[in-house]
C-alpha cells in the first residue's frame, strides 16, 4: 500500500506540474500574440508616416493622411496597454507620439511656406521618427525571442512531465493489476491462499504429477481465544500461525485458508515427508508465543493423494484424520490412508 500511495503522490505532483506548464504556455502564447499585434501596429505607424511625408514633399498635402497617422498611433497605444511588461513599448509609443508631433509641425510649416530649410527639417524629423520606429520594432522582436525561448523550455518540461506521468501510470497499472490478482487468490487477513485458488492449484498440480499430500489443520479451542481475548487477538493468532507455517514450507508447497480457523497445506512430497512436515508444524505452533499468556496448539490430519481419485476424496480423508486428532487429545497429527 505504501508503494501505491507513493505512486499516486508522484502522479498527482506530475499532474499539477503539467497543469502549471499548460497555464504558463497559454500565458506565453497570449504574449506572443500581443507581440505580433505590437509589430503590426508599429509597422502601420511607420507606413502611414512614410506615406504622409512622401505626399507632403510631393506638394500633395492631405489631412486625411495625417489623421491616419493619429489613428495608427492610437492603435499602437492600445496594443501596448494590456500588460505591464510592455512598459518599454509604451515608452517607445510615447516617444513616437512626440516625434510625430514634431514632424507634424514641420509638415504644417512646410505647407504654409515651402522652403529648402523646412524640407531638410522634415527629412531630419522623419529620419528621427523612423529610427525610433525601428528601435520599437527591435524591442518587440527581443521580447518575442525571449518568450519563444521560454515557450520552448516550458514545452520541453511539459514533454518530460508527460513521459514521466506515462511511466508512473504504467507502473501503477501493473502494481494495481498485481495486487488485484494477489487478493483475488489470497485471504486478505492472513495472506494465505484462498479456497478458490487452492482447488485451482490442485487441479493444475495433478495434471503434471501424481505425488501430492494434504495436511489439514485446525486451531484448538480457537473460539475460546476470541471469547477471552477478543477478535483482534484472534486475528493476530491467525496471521502469526500462517507466517510460522510459511517459514517451514519451501516454494513448491502452499498453505490455504479453508475456512475460519481451518487451513490446508499442499505438499509436493510423499506421505513420509508429509508426516515430518506435520510434526514440525505442530511443534512450531506449540512453541510460538502468540502474546496470550497461554500456548496455542493445532490438530492436524494428513492424507496422500491416490492417483485417479477426485482431490475432494483426498481432502476428505485429511479431514477425517484431523477429526481423529481432535478426539485423541488435540495438539497432534493423525494419518488417514
Amino acid at each position: 500500500m505504501k508503494k501505491s500511495k507513493l505512486l499516486l503522490v508522484i502522479s498527482t505532483i506530475l499532474l499539477l506540474l503539467i497543469g502549471i506548464n499548460i497555464l504558463y504556455i497559454n500565458y506565453i502564447q497570449s504574449h506572443l500574440m500581443r507581440d505580433m499585434q505590437l509589430t503590426t501596429a508599429i509597422n502601420g505607424v511607420h507606413a502611414a508616416v512614410q506615406r504622409t511625408v512622401k505626399m507632403e514633399l510631393a506638394d500633395m498635402p492631405s489631412d486625411d493622411l495625417m489623421d491616419g497617422v493619429e489613428v495608427r498611433l492610437e492603435e499602437l497605444r492600445v496594443a501596448c496597454a494590456p500588460h505591464l511588461r510592455d512598459l518599454t513599448c509604451r515608452t517607445v509609443s510615447d516617444e513616437l507620439q512626440a516625434h510625430w508631433s514634431t514632424l507634424r509641425q514641420s509638415l504644417l510649416r512646410y505647407r504654409e511656406l515651402p522652403s529648402d530649410a523646412f524640407r531638410r527639417q522634415i527629412l531630419q524629423d522623419s529620419e528621427d521618427f523612423w529610427t525610433d520606429a525601428e528601435h520599437a520594432t527591435a524591442v518587440v522582436q527581443l521580447l518575442t525571442r525571449q518568450q519563444t525561448l521560454h515557450f520552448r523550455f516550458i514545452l520541453f518540461l511539459l514533454t518530460i512531465d508527460m513521459v514521466l506521468l506515462l511511466f508512473i501510470l504504467y507502473f501503477l497499472k501493473i502494481y494495481v493489476q498485481d495486487n488485484l490478482e494477489f487478493y483475488s487468490n489470497h485471504d486478505p487477513l492472513t495472506r494465505a491462499c484462498n479456497r478458490h485458488y487452492l482447488f485451482q492449484y490442485l487441479q493444475n498440480l495433478l495434471k503434471k504429477q501424481t505425488v501430492c499430500c494434504i495436511i489439514m489443520l485446525d486451531i484448538d479451542d480457537f473460539k475460546a481465544v476470541n471469547d477471552t481475548f477478543g477478535h483482534d487477538a484472534g486475528d493476530f493468532v491467525l496471521k502469526k500461525l500462517v507466517n510460522t507455517i510459511q517459514m517451514l514450507l519451501d516454494e513448491n508447497n502452499i498453505i490455504a485458508r479453508f475456512g475460519g480457523e481451518e487451513f490446508v497445506v499442499v505438499l509436493q512430497d510423499n506421505l513420509e515427508m508429509a508426516q515430518t512436515y506435520a510434526e514440525a508444524i505442530c511443534n512450531a505452533i506449540a512453541w510460538s508465543d502468540f502474546g496470550l499468556g497461554r500456548p496455542v496448539t493445532v490438530s492436524l490430519g494428513v492424507s496422500a493423494y491416490v492417483p485417479g481419485e477426485p482431490i475432494d476424496h483426498t481432502i476428505k480423508r485429511a479431514d477425517v484424520a484431523l477429526y481423529n486428532s481432535k478426539t485423541s487429545g488435540k495438539n497432534r497429527f493423525s494419518v488417514q490412508m
